[in-house]
């Protein structure tokens, strides 16, 4: 878990739903209801606002943790690439820029993920990231059911934006540094190294 917590879903709103249930193939369907809790006074105005932006920044601290979970995949892949060239003729060359797209992508990681916190007390001593700021965020706006604040609004644009300048690096390091990087492998008849699709929710 991240100091700002663990990503969580949003909770629905109250209204009528479906439930579908599906065994052996036969599919069982059941209206249902979820109704607020009568002591809670908030307006269904306010409550679709609370979800609309506990929805975006849900999936904004999935689309950080997608890049991280690209750039540590293709880590792997180099970090075993270059033990495989090590001692080839073609390798020191092919190692070598290995090592440069692995540090342009660490410089992304490092924006997005405090990659060197382990246990809870290490938000202590290393400053959090993206990730951990929005899933605060986001604890923040569940913490009540009420419309978000101004400040949530505010604070929830600065940090995507700062998200998305990192993305928007992370692509352009996918579409240049590491296409030119599986050229060079190609040129030497060396496997390129593959980027993983994103999950499918």
């Amino acid at each position: 878990a991240g100091w700002g917590g663990r990503p969580t879903g949003v909770d629905a709103l109250p209204g009528t739903y479906q439930a579908k249930l599906t065994v052996a193939g036969k599919d069982y369907t059941q209206p249902l209801q979820i109704k607020l809790d009568p002591r809670i006074k908030t307006s269904q105005e306010d409550l679709v606002k609370q979800f609309d932006l506990l929805t975006k920044i849900n999936v904004s601290v999935n689309d950080a943790h997608t890049a991280v979970n690209q750039i540590r995949d293709l880590h792997s892949q180099i970090t075993a690439l270059k033990k495989r060239l090590a001692g080839q003729a073609h390798g020191k060359d092919l190692i070598a820029a290995g090592d440069a797209l692995d540090k342009k992508m660490q410089s992304v990681e490092d924006e997005i993920i405090q990659s060197k916190s382990k246990s809870g007390e290490d938000a202590l001593n290393y400053p959090i990231k993206l990730n951990d700021k929005l899933m605060a965020l986001g604890s923040t706006v569940r913490s009540a059911d009420t419309a978000p604040t101004q400040q949530s609004y505010e604070v929830y644009d600065v940090l995507t934006g700062l998200l998305n300048t990192q993305l928007a690096k992370w692509k352009e390091i996918q579409s240049t540094d590491l296409a030119n990087f599986n050229k060079e492998l190609r040129k030497s008849d060396v496997p390129n190294v593959m980027l993983e699709p994103p999950a499918k929710e």
